[in-house]
């Protein structure tokens, strides 16, 4: 709601502002990374606290029409986990003391992320508060932002997932599951056929088809 978003952000400004004066005060030593719409392996995909990619990998899995808050034409940065995670470790290498953001470069609609899955669409009420883009931070607290950008291509990553998950829409015929999607070189991910299935077989593939 509306209500929350104004106590999120007030909540994060006054803890930015706490950080600035530890450091003036006793010298203390931070790193700031700013994430825009993480996604990627283990992400949540039910619930409050679900990411928009979760959710729509969920509804394809369960070959249900993707939601899509009115008008579906706010954008986001998506930005997937590994970049996100060089950030944080180039930041905390670095030890600077600095205010660093990590985003894709490339701004995509919710409905032209949830057309990537080509699957129908359940449009869903406005909702108060919601917001149209994502801005990129330039300065906080009189400090510059120095701005990262992540190198993994969302388009990429949700033909991957089709590709490893396209069974799992045919009415789950053979009852396939899988424990993780692999999305990066080296990932490895079991596909697992049980039961009713006589002679269940486990088999490991990667991102790269190997």
């Amino acid at each position: 709601s509306k209500f929350f978003a104004l106590v999120n952000a007030f909540t994060k400004a006054k803890n930015l502002e706490l950080l600035e004066n530890l450091k003036k005060w006793f010298d203390f030593k931070f790193e700031i990374v700013y994430f825009y719409n993480v996604y990627g392996p283990r992400q949540i995909c039910e619930g409050d606290m679900a990411t928009v990619i979760g959710i729509f990998e969920n509804s394809y899995k369960k070959n249900t029409k993707l939601p899509v808050v009115l008008p579906g034409t706010q954008t986001r940065r998506f930005t997937h986990i590994m970049d996100t995670v060089e950030t944080c470790y180039y930041a905390w290498k670095e030890n600077k003391c600095r205010h660093y953001s990590i985003s894709n470069k490339k701004s995509l609609s919710i409905l032209k992320v949830a057309h990537f899955f080509k699957k129908g669409v359940k449009l869903l009420p406005k909702r108060k508060g919601e917001r149209y883009a994502s801005a990129l931070t330039n300065m906080s607290l009189s400090n510059k932002v120095f701005k990262r950008f992540g190198k993994v291509d969302l388009g990429l990553y949700i033909k991957e997932f089709i590709k490893n998950n396209w069974l799992l829409t045919k009415k789950n015929i053979y009852n396939l599951t899988f424990s993780c999607i692999p999305t990066w070189p080296g990932d490895y991910c079991e596909e697992v056929i049980p039961d009713p299935i006589p002679n269940s077989e486990v088999k490991l593939f990667s991102a790269d088809g190997t």
